[in-house]
């Protein structure tokens, strides 16, 4: 009885959400999308050679109240006035020290960053999702490794990424009706598989004894580190393309209802602006000699004669200073690092005292 009742009153239509809705879709020659939608991308940041690893020097106070007591009797027992007992203080126990790592220069990271504009002047056009497409160029001798840590300034969206036959797709969708204006970034890992250039870095442990004095020659600790670079024939770039969905009004948007409104939902594909990664010479490492302009100071160790080369200016200077200091030894007998390694100059010139004296840093 219930049912028979409630059939026998009228049925009313749910409303239309909209007038008209319609789908087009570009073709894939067809880069007509760009008329919705633009895309802009840059690579940045991933510079630098080296990573350096600095542990402060142990001093007094890094000494328990009874280890303080006991260095201060210490000292006191060997210094005749306060000012000599209170500059021992002030030297450290344990000297600082400062380790250079070079890196391997054919595994690089980059902060690619990106841009998504509307480009419509209807502000009830909206941009419904958008996939970004990266991919090394026809050519190209780098692999993209990784991508993570994709960003995004627009919070009300959903972010995913993806690596398919050597290409990352970025996918942007936003949360509810929010449009996709705005920019987003990916931290993307490649790897250089062309050509490389290797240099041998020396390393110098021990120049110095606790009291400042310079450590002899032959006491001197002596290592190297292998550079491993990109010998780049040409600039390397990343070919961007992206496929866009737009919510696009043909009519009816003056009144806030939707009702009224003809819609069309348009898809398509486009391609943007190249993206360069690398250019010439950018991941050749800056390295460091010991020169007077006309020699360079080598090495000849256990691997063969080389230029001296340092990781950073620092290292360099500090060699530097050491081994003017040290001067009269070296001139005796050029032997260093247990006999391992000898210093000798470039061209089969002599080590001479003014050298020593007039040699100085200069970046290779």
């Amino acid at each position: 009885m219930p049912f028979l009742l409630t059939s026998c009153f009228p049925t009313q239509k749910l409303p239309k959400r909209y007038k008209s809705y319609a789908a087009r879709n570009y073709v894939p020659t067809k880069d007509s999308i760009k008329y919705f939608v633009g895309v802009s991308g840059y690579a940045h940041g991933g510079g630098g050679s080296e990573k350096v690893k600095v542990e402060q020097g142990k001093n007094i106070f890094s000494l328990s109240g009874e280890g303080q007591k006991q260095l201060i009797e210490s000292i006191a027992d060997n210094e005749k006035t306060s000012e000599e007992l209170l500059a021992k203080l002030s030297e450290d126990i344990i000297p600082g020290t400062r380790e250079v790592k070079l890196r391997d220069m054919t595994r690089f990271n980059r902060k690619l960053s990106f841009s998504v504009d509307n480009l419509r002047m209807n502000p009830a056009d909206r941009i419904m999702k958008v996939t970004i497409s990266i991919a090394p160029s026809p050519g190209s001798e780098i692999k993209i490794v990784s991508c993570n840590k994709l960003t995004a300034d627009n919070k009300a969206v959903v972010l995913s990424s993806g690596i398919t036959a050597g290409a990352v797709n970025l996918l942007e969708e936003p949360k509810g009706n929010n449009d996709l204006v705005g920019s987003l970034s990916a931290d993307v890992a490649f790897e250089y598989k062309g050509a490389t250039s290797t240099k041998e870095v020396y390393v110098f442990n021990g120049l110095y004894n606790r009291d400042k004095t310079t450590v002899k020659p032959n006491d001197v600790v002596i290592s190297q580190q292998r550079c491993v670079y990109p010998d780049l024939a040409k600039d390397e770039v990343l070919s961007c393309s992206y496929e866009a969905v737009v919510r696009h009004v043909i009519d009816g948007d003056n009144t806030i209802s939707e009702a009224d409104d003809e819609i069309e939902v348009v898809k398509g594909k486009a391609t943007t602006s190249d993206i360069s990664i690398i250019t010439k010479g950018q991941l050749t490492p800056k390295l460091w000699m010991i020169t007077d302009s006309r020699n360079n100071l080598e090495l000849n160790g256990p691997t063969g004669q080389s230029v001296l080369l340092f990781a950073t200016y620092e290292d360099a200077l500090n060699f530097i200073t050491w081994f003017k200091r040290s001067s009269s030894e070296i001139l005796v007998n050029s032997k260093m690092g247990n006999g391992a390694y000898q210093a000798e100059l470039s061209g089969g010139a002599t080590l001479t005292d003014s050298f020593i004296k007039n040699c100085v840093v200069k970046g290779l």
